[in-house]
């Protein structure tokens, strides 16, 4: 099978994707798929972002007497709205494929194993296809509301808690796509590896809490730091 071709495959048959890719690791089809749509996602929802970072300028304004032209900082203007889409596909290009794909291959070595770099990365890839999916559903959701609070995770839950706080950010982590990457990637990393599924699902499960908790950490650091909390 080709790696490109059945790199679709990730949706329906993880398993299925991650032979393709053992055998053709293709990741240009997958990489230039989650850049473009994260760029698209980064641009069309500038105007929404910006509502955090406006919250956050008017507490520096209020509380630390610093005049600052809110307005005209975070007017939505062409170059910013592209700004924006270049920062949000280098984001997820680095964290969301690069980064993973360097700490997996690096932890199967560990392990006494190893896909090749190249699979890995290609691997991560396909899986950021699930993320892809996650913004294309999201976008007009957050276009319709006028607003980026879209939830799809346990954050549902309690509605009352702002997705920006610590308790948010841990609760908007379990996302449905989220989970559903973490699964395709368990099983993308077992049949590359050659590990069985319950250790491949300690490493990646476990890693991904890590990041999780590191996550929700920086989030409680910022928010004190700007007194949101």
């Amino acid at each position: 099978m080709n790696g490109s071709a059945g790199i679709f495959q990730v949706f329906t048959s993880p398993s299925s994707a991650a032979r393709g890719i053992a055998e053709r690791p293709g990741w240009l089809v997958p990489l230039i798929i989650v850049l473009a749509v994260s760029f698209i996602f980064g641009f069309v929802t500038y105007k929404y972002q910006v509502e955090m970072q406006r919250e956050m300028l008017e507490k520096i304004q209020s509380e630390r007497g610093v005049e600052i032209d809110i307005d005209a900082r975070l007017a939505p203007t062409f170059a910013k709205k592209a700004l924006s889409g270049v920062q949000t596909a280098l984001f997820l290009g680095i964290f969301l494929i690069l980064v993973p794909a360097l700490v997996l291959n690096g932890v199967a070595r560990v392990a006494g194993t190893s896909a090749g770099f190249k699979r890995m990365f290609a691997w991560m890839a396909a899986v950021g296809l699930i993320s892809v999916l996650g913004m294309i559903v999201k976008m007009p959701i957050a276009m319709a509301k006028g607003s980026m609070d879209v939830r799809t995770s346990l954050a549902l839950l309690a509605p009352s808690v702002s997705v920006h706080l610590p308790l948010g950010v841990l609760l908007n982590s379990f996302d449905i796509f989220s989970i559903w990457a973490v699964v395709a990637t368990v099983i993308g990393f077992a049949v590359l590896t050659g590990l069985n599924n319950k250790k491949s699902a300690l490493i990646v499960v476990g890693l991904w809490l890590v990041y999780v908790l590191v996550l929700v950490g920086f989030t409680a650091l910022t928010s004190s730091l700007v007194g949101m909390g």
